[in-house]
């Protein structure tokens, strides 16, 4: 048996009951790369193997033919802090090799501008021939939304594995398709995608009705909808559904012209119901929600930058739907060239799962996104993140770069990024830190900063608010505050909701969010000054 630590507890039975008479089993298999328990593996099959096979021998096999010893010595690094784990430490005779390169970044535009512009540099230099040795790694598949236009802005080749496209995605497509219906109310595809998504009890015999009414006389499907109660030959409901939903999305295209994209699609769709219908799709529907909100993001960046200066001057009748839309247009048409290319591979961590790159960049390494915020609350499941990171690292044949952003824009709101807890255990030794000239550029502006595990990033030093300003007014980005300091799993009490405990902190100085769960009130969010918590002794 292969990949044994990545069997259930059904295989588990049937090899037992094949292999207990004779005892002729052999499992090959690696409890450090037990990363799919969300599919029901179970690592107490490799774990438990010589406590249920009394007698067996085992062979560890620690010899490395892929990375160099500093790349290899970081894994053994990070993996080490796994309880569950049977142990083991990786060598190789491929000589030390180049340190691992961390990279802050301000954002994951400017993460995702780095990474083009490291890969074309290598180019350049002849360090790599080809953008093929090179893969770009993510925990999730929203992430792939911002290194996509990236690497579209430069020109760079890129193919995305064991996944689509953003903009190919099916629920990416059916938001633009009510967007396009927004710009264009004759755009009759666009109508027939959604007018039935969600489920809107229009049938295809309906929708035959009409669409052979509109096209008598000579009207396009929404307005034939508008109208709806004037055929005879709809039911009432049918019509009423097509009248409602005719009135929403004229309702919209006013709201439109004076509406940030953003803004537009994030009431889109809690009103349509988008969000409500994926959510019942179950684990699946999770990722596609999260490709949702990403595209929710992307819109509010579009709407906070300036017109690309190589850019036509816009129509000064189109609106920011309008020109959001023809961005989108233009990635989609580069979406179907140079195919065969030799390409940038961008792909999820559980995707590269076997695979080898000379040069690997794995992006996106922030507390709450890499290790998901969830797995703070299961300790199995943030040993089975920290494998999953493990995974990634060994993946990497001579080069090693990890990114993190100092915030990220979730669902259209910025949040203040901590660097994840993976990178820890990596011996400085075997690093270099960089910062994106983004990064360098704003703390000039801003004053000297520098990590804090607890609440992300803050100012050491009392800085103006302006670099000119000569008349004493400052900014205080310091902790010291009267309010008392908590950190996340603590126990504490609010007067309203009683006592929970503490399960995310986010923000800085004076603004310092928390997420608590309370024993009875369920899931809050507070700000921590006008919280009046009490900590629980």
């Amino acid at each position: 048996v292969d990949e044994y630590q990545d069997t259930n507890v059904a295989q588990y039975l049937w090899l037992r009951l094949l292999a207990q008479g004779h005892r002729n089993l052999a499992c090959v298999g690696d409890d450090d790369q037990s990363i799919y328990g969300w599919r029901g593996a179970d690592i107490r099959n490799i774990l438990d193997f010589e406590q249920d096979f009394a007698g067996a021998r085992v062979v560890r096999l620690e010899q490395n033919y892929r990375s160099t010893s500093r790349i290899l010595e970081a894994a053994n690094a990070v993996i080490s802090r796994n309880v569950r784990r049977k142990g083991k430490t990786l060598r190789t005779d491929a000589g030390a090799g180049e340190v691992l390169t961390v990279v802050e970044a301000w954002d994951e535009r400017d993460e995702a501008e780095w990474i083009t512009q490291a890969i074309e540099t290598a180019l350049a230099r002849g360090t790599i021939t080809t953008p093929r040795e090179c893969v770009v790694l993510y925990r999730t598949n929203a992430q792939s939304r911002a290194l996509e236009e990236g690497f579209r802005r430069h020109d760079m080749p890129y193919q995305v594995v064991g996944g689509t496209r953003f903009y190919e995605r099916r629920e990416i497509m059916d938001v633009l398709a009510y967007l396009r219906l927004l710009s264009n109310p004759r755009d009759a595809a666009a109508f027939d995608r959604i007018v039935n998504y969600p489920k809107r009890g229009i049938g295809d015999v309906s929708k035959a009705a009409l669409y052979a009414w509109a096209a008598e006389r000579g009207v396009p499907p929404l307005e034939a909808a508008l109208q709806a109660d004037e055929i005879d030959s709809l039911r009432g409901q049918a019509a009423a559904s097509l009248s409602g939903f005719a009135e929403r999305i004229v309702r919209f295209r006013g709201l439109a012209a004076h509406t940030g994209v953003g803004i537009l699609i994030e009431q889109l769709v809690a009103e349509m119901g988008i969000i409500a219908a994926l959510q019942e799709e179950g684990p699946e529907g999770v990722d596609r929600i999260d490709n949702v909100r990403e595209l929710v993001s992307g819109a509010h960046e579009f709407d906070s930058l300036p017109p690309d200066a190589e850019d036509d001057v816009p129509d000064v009748d189109a609106t920011a739907l309008d020109l959001f839309l023809q961005k989108v247009s233009l990635l989609t048409d580069l979406d179907q060239s140079d195919a065969g290319a030799s390409a940038v591979t961008l792909m999820t961590m559980h995707n590269a799962k076997g695979l080898e790159f000379p040069v690997v960049f794995i992006s996106g390494l922030e507390e709450g996104l890499f290790p998901l915020s969830r797995a703070f609350d299961e300790p199995e499941t943030l040993e089975e993140e920290r494998r999953l990171f493990y995974v990634g690292i060994t993946r990497a044949r001579r080069k090693l770069v990890l990114t993190h952003v100092r915030q990220r824009r979730r669902a259209g709101e910025t949040m203040p990024c901590i660097p994840s807890s993976f990178l820890e255990p990596i011996p400085p030794a075997l690093l270099e830190t960089l910062e994106t000239p983004d990064v360098r550029r704003k703390r000039a502006e801003m004053g000297s900063w520098r990590g804090d595990r607890r609440t992300g990033f803050r100012r050491e030093s009392r800085q103006p608010v302006f670099d000119d300003a000569d008349d004493g007014v400052y900014i205080d980005y310091s902790d010291a505050q009267e309010e008392p300091r908590f950190v996340k799993g603590e126990r504490v009490r609010h007067p309203q909701f009683g006592r929970g405990v503490i399960r995310e902190l986010t923000g800085f100085g004076r603004d310092v969010k928390a997420v608590i769960e309370f024993d009875r009130a369920g899931r809050k969010k507070v700000v921590l000054r006008y919280a009046n918590l009490q900590k629980e002794l």
